[in-house]
């Protein structure tokens, strides 16, 4: 089944083929909102980029780098990559 799912800072996606792609961007994730949000009544909270995490069927966290299943800083490019990565496995 996919899905899409909100959640206070950010969203999640879960494909087909049981991969779940968590993006987030709030003040307690690893990226620019870090620091301070910026929200406004018409779009919400916003920010230049955000943190990321994969989690398979069962929801266990998949290694994204050699230490770690959280990657921050991820630019829309880099978390639309990823998106399109698991959604093709």
């Amino acid at each position: 089944m996919s899905e899409f799912r909100v959640q206070e800072n950010g969203f999640q996606i879960e494909m087909a083929n049981g991969y779940t792609v968590s993006v987030q961007f709030g003040k307690y994730h690893y990226c620019s909102s870090r620091h301070g949000e910026k929200r406004d009544s018409w779009r919400g909270l916003q920010c230049s980029d955000a943190e990321v995490a994969v989690m398979d069927s069962n929801d266990k966290f998949i290694a994204l780098d050699e230490h770690d299943d959280v990657r921050g800083y991820q630019s829309v490019s880099e978390v639309i990559a990823l998106i399109n990565k698991f959604n093709d496995m």
